[in-house]
């Protein structure tokens, strides 16, 4: 993926065909990107503004991407948005986050196992 090409789109088809495998790949490579120009210090606010920018953003009906992958009740998207590093508070057009979207009990523990996995990484 290019550094100016939009990422939602790309990652909004993989959450329709069920590619949790390029949602990924994609994000990791964001994230990876990230990374490098962060011993550029200029850049990294702006950078770390332009990943959030584009995976945090509402592109679609449902909301964000993540709202979309509850949408589609896709835990495993879930799970991989969520640990590729967007943000569970956004809020969609009616004012509701991803996670008060959920309507199947696996879509929830997608989101608890994530917020516990980093919890249990961060120390």
């Amino acid at each position: 993926m290019g550094e100016k090409e939009e990422a939602a789109p790309v990652l909004l088809q993989c959450l329709e065909s069920g590619r949790v495998d390029v949602i990924c790949s994609i994000l990791s490579q964001m994230s990876e990107f990230r990374l490098q120009i962060q011993y550029k210090m200029a850049a990294v606010a702006e950078n770390q503004a332009d990943f959030h920018a584009q995976v945090d953003k509402v592109c679609c009906n449902e909301g964000t991407l993540l709202h979309k992958a509850v949408g589609l009740d896709a835990p495993d998207s879930v799970a991989a948005l969520l640990s590729g590093g967007v943000n569970p508070c956004v809020q969609n057009s009616d004012g509701k986050t991803a996670y008060q979207c959920c309507k199947s009990e696996n879509v929830r523990l997608s989101f608890v196992r994530e917020a516990l996995q980093s919890i249990t990484m961060n120390k």
